[in-house]
């Protein structure tokens, strides 16, 4: 009875063990869809911002474009464009700077989008192994529920059959008792037909020497 009890305190800790344990992949798994969101988040806005890059990109190519048509007509004018050639020149030196800075940010911008679509599928890998393992812990939780019901069961028929057990050996008592009692009547009653066949005998003896 000791150790179903120990093995029925066993069970139901262990089922509370795994209770525990779905609660917390249940939390794990929200924290997984949530990341996942935010990099599907992060990775639209990093496509937002490539397409405010190829904005930039191509304002520059028409700044590029329009320094080279003003240098070529300052050219014409001569002398006196002379300015407004250094002018355009320095425009067109800081269109070529914004390009080359787009490309770049461009680069930046694919290599994010690549690792936020590699983290999607990990994310995504990562929530459904935590759903199968919920999955696996729920069946075990309701293997150790079957199991602690069933132990309690053998617990209460281990009780049944102790109560009976008793009732059994306190019958057992009292036949065995009664049978001492029994017993002990039976040697009086020998007893005493042993005395009165004594008796007898001498009864008839004494009529025996009165007859002679």
């Amino acid at each position: 009875s000791d150790s179903a009890g120990r093995t029925n305190e066993l069970a139901r800790r262990g089922a509370a063990e795994i209770d525990r344990s779905i609660r917390s992949m249940t939390e794990i798994n929200e924290v997984v869809t949530e990341l996942a969101q935010s990099i599907r988040d992060l990775g639209r806005q990093s496509e937002e911002i490539g397409q405010i890059v190829t904005l930039i990109t191509g304002i520059a190519e028409q700044t590029d474009l329009l320094a080279l048509n003003a240098a070529i007509e300052a050219a014409r004018v001569g002398e006196e464009g002379r300015g407004f050639a250094v002018v355009a020149e320095e425009v067109r030196s800081l269109a070529e700077q914004s390009g080359r800075a787009a490309d770049e940010i461009t680069q930046l911008i694919e290599g994010i989008r690549e690792s936020a679509q590699n983290s999607v599928g990990r994310t995504a890998l990562g929530a459904e192994k935590v759903k199968e393992g919920m999955e696996i812990a729920s069946a075990s939780g309701e293997m150790f529920s079957g199991i602690t019901q069933i132990i309690e069961e053998l617990v209460r028929e281990i009780a049944e059959v102790a109560g009976a057990s008793q009732q059994l050996a306190a019958g057992a008592e009292e036949m065995s008792a009664t049978t001492e009692e029994q017993s002990a009547t039976a040697q009086e009653m020998a007893a005493s037909a042993v005395e009165v066949a004594n008796a007898a005998v001498a009864v008839d003896g004494q009529l025996n020497r009165l007859r002679l």
